[in-house]
């Protein structure tokens, strides 16, 4: 059944080709329905006069096999014959109905054969699925020698090409609603885009003669681990729960990004071009059955291709086509059960240059032109990364700050606006015309260089998550109180120093007696290099919140009495040299994510109650000097892995329940001192190089009694 907007379109297209030999364009968004509204139309053309026929091009041959069902469910007369399309003869025909031919075949054929629309008259009707390719010579030579009448149907009208449109085309175009209005009926779900920071951001490189990043130059521009890894420990981090449709940048990069994800035990499958038709098919059946939980692609689901629906969709291409752009994002936008929205990764930043999938958008059959010059489109949140329109004063993700007013006209300027220019959109035109008659302009006490960043003192921002501190944890009873919950600068509170911006930059209240929970309030000291509250008696969960100290190089909570687990999002913590979480009642197993701690020189969680398999990824931690997973109850084999920690110096893993061989490649710890492997449940024999106890270059060895 048509809604109310797909039956106005259907009536307009229906109007429009009223004109003989029209030429019709019409854009609806992606999910909007565009086979649904022509389809209306052609089951009236058809009706009407039973004598007409209709082609149907698209691009690729499992569209041609889903347009006929979908036709065929409307009560139309549908086939896909281009496989039985002779060379040298006419395009087929069905009388009443519609034959779906694949658009290349009609242009090689053209090519050959230049009267291949014989079988057809003034009163048929052509329609071009996807019409924003039409332009390619194969399908434009076929276009205009059509004799009939033409429906062009696309979500973007628009071409990598600034000086080229479609008004060679067609001569009409007919918009359906913006997306936001579909969002707003409930035809669309509403969506949620983040992007990383720059330095972990996919970037484009050497752009192709289509106009668009080729893959090659992609894959050459980008640090391999952007591309990987880290894109993995985005998603992690963002979306772990979610099921998700990836876009990759390259068949090579998709596996890849497959292996990564297996590595970390997401169970994650490609689909690709060449992917056999049943494999597709079983793949795509286990992604709606759960069975699978991250679906990766190319390119075969940007275009018409029926994926099931996502709750989230990760971009890792980066891309110069609005056109692609948002075919991708619009693949996660149909209805969520319960009115959700998508979320969307776009790990490329592409929503800086072409909006949100909700921006409002004038579309046109004429050349785009050079586009204007300005600010972002969208600007991200540099908290929580969400990416919002720039006219909004605060994030509506977690609420900071995303600009600040002019300090001349007080209009608000969001942060993106700053670093484009200091120059007000609103009185800059006033401003120089006061210049030139030589006025004397004054700003007030505000400055006319902005910070690109929200400025706040010391004793405003941080007053507060340290009062918290102090109250959650029994300050009043703390060893050493000095100054705190005075009015005295930061500075002076005991444990406290601060940096040259006057923010908190350590925090040392090891050994003072603090008692109770860590408050989620301690993560907004978001400058904290320092934190270390061991030797206490703190209790409760390990605070997630503490994944905000981006700065942070040394946490210490040692030695108190922590419960729960370790929460994944510790390993967003880069910049960790030092890490102290031993001697605590921590469970569950070991966050694979630890793996990106990549500056970890010393990490200590032995004393706890952690469970499970020793992490794989640690091993990329390769400035490790101390590892000291000792005193749980961790199972399983060593890695192997392990022998690549070519810095450590300490491995400590005794009294867990490891079992398995003792890794041969231990061996190649060429600098290793302290070895601790006793209290488990090895069988075999000890490698060879491990075997001699009077070596001169260990200090200590505990080798278990190995079976």
């Amino acid at each position: 059944m048509l809604r109310d907007y797909q039956r106005q379109l259907a009536k307009d297209i229906l109007s429009a080709l009223d004109k003989p030999g029209a030429r019709v364009m019409v854009q609806l968004p992606t999910g909007g329905g565009k086979t649904e509204v022509a389809a209306a139309v052609l089951m009236k053309w058809l009706a009407d006069d039973t004598r007409a026929r209709a082609v149907w091009l698209t691009h690729r041959q499992q569209l041609c096999e889903q347009t006929e069902a979908r036709l065929r469910n409307w009560g139309i007369r549908a086939a896909s014959v281009t496989d039985g399309w002779r060379t040298g003869t006419p395009a087929p025909s069905l009388p009443g109905g519609v034959a779906i031919l694949k658009a290349q075949t009609v242009g090689r054929r053209n090519r050959a054969f230049h009267d291949v629309w014989a079988r057809y008259g003034p009163d048929d009707i052509l329609v071009i699925d996807e019409a924003h390719h039409a332009t390619a010579p194969g399908w434009a030579r076929a276009i205009d020698q059509w004799p009939g009448k033409t429906i062009g149907l696309t979500a973007t009208p628009w071409r990598l090409s600034k000086t080229d449109g479609f008004d060679h085309l067609f001569d009409v175009l007919i918009e359906g609603p913006q997306v936001v209005d579909l969002q707003n009926a409930g035809f669309l779900a509403r969506s949620k885009v983040f992007t990383p920071p720059p330095e972990d951001r996919i970037i484009g490189g050497v752009v192709g003669r289509d106009g668009d990043y080729t893959e090659r130059g992609i894959e050459r521009t980008n640090r391999r681990e952007v591309m990987t890894t880290k894109a993995v420990w985005y998603w992690r981090k963002m979306a772990c729960q979610c099921q998700t449709v990836v876009y990759a940048v390259s068949t090579g990069h998709a596996r890849n990004l497959a292996l990564v994800f297996a590595h970390d035990g997401v169970a994650a499958k490609t689909i690709l071009s060449n992917t056999p038709d049943d494999e597709r098919a079983s793949t795509i059946a286990n992604f709606k059955a759960s069975k699978i939980q991250v679906l990766i692609n190319v390119s075969v689901a940007t275009e018409g291709y029926d994926l099931p629906d996502a709750d989230c969709v990760m971009i890792t291409r980066p891309t110069q086509s609005l056109a692609l752009y948002l075919q991708m994002v619009g693949r996660g936008l149909r209805p969520k059960v319960g009115g959700g929205s998508c979320l969307v990764l776009d790990l490329a930043a592409n929503a800086e240059v072409h909006g949100l999938p909700d921006t409002p958008r004038s579309w046109s059959l004429m050349p785009r032109g050079e586009p204007q010059a300005g600010a972002p489109l969208a600007v991200r949140c540099h908290e929580c990364g969400f990416m919002a329109h720039p006219s909004l004063h605060r994030c509506p993700e977690c609420g900071t700050d995303m600009g600040k007013p002019c300090p001349r006209c007080q209009k608000f300027r969001s942060w993106a606006n700053w670093h484009t220019s200091l120059a007000c959109a609103y009185c800059s035109d006033d401003l120089q015309v006061a210049i030139a008659l030589g006025e004397d302009i004054s700003f007030g006490d505000a400055p006319l260089v902005p910070n690109p960043e929200p400025t706040h003192t010391a004793f405003d921002q941080d007053r507060a998550p340290l009062t918290a501190l102090y109250r959650a944890t029994g300050g009043g009873e703390w060893i050493e109180q000095g100054a705190w919950l005075t009015d005295s600068p930061l500075s002076e509170w005991h444990g406290v120093t601060i940096d040259d911006n006057g923010r908190v930059a350590t925090l040392d209240l090891s050994h003072n007696g603090l008692k109770g929970q860590i408050p989620d309030a301690l993560g907004e000291l978001n400058r904290l290099t320092v934190l270390d509250l061991g030797g206490n008696s703190l209790t409760g969960r390990f605070p997630t919140s503490l994944s905000n100290l981006k700065h942070v190089e040394w946490l210490d909570l040692s030695h108190n009495s922590l419960t729960g687990r370790l929460p994944p999002s510790l390993g967003e913590l880069r910049r960790l040299r030092w890490l102290r979480l031993n001697d605590n009642q921590l469970n569950g197993p070991i966050p694979q994510t630890l793996g990106y701690l990549t500056k970890l020189m010393v990490l200590r969680l032995s004393g706890n109650q952690l469970s499970g398999e020793i992490p794989w990824s640690l091993a990329r931690i390769t400035n490790l000097a101390v590892l000291d997973l000792g005193g749980n109850l961790l199972n399983g084999e060593m890695p192997y892995e392990m022998g690549r920690l070519k810095s450590l110096q300490e491995l400590i893993l005794s009294n867990n329940n490891l079992t398995g061989e003792i890794p041969a490649e231990l061996s190649r710890l060429v600098n290793i001192s302290d070895l601790y492997l006793g209290g488990n449940a090895f069988s075999g024999g000890i490698p060879s190089r491990l075997r001699d106890a009077d070596r001169h270059d260990l200090n200590t060895l505990s080798l278990p009694f190995v079976n």
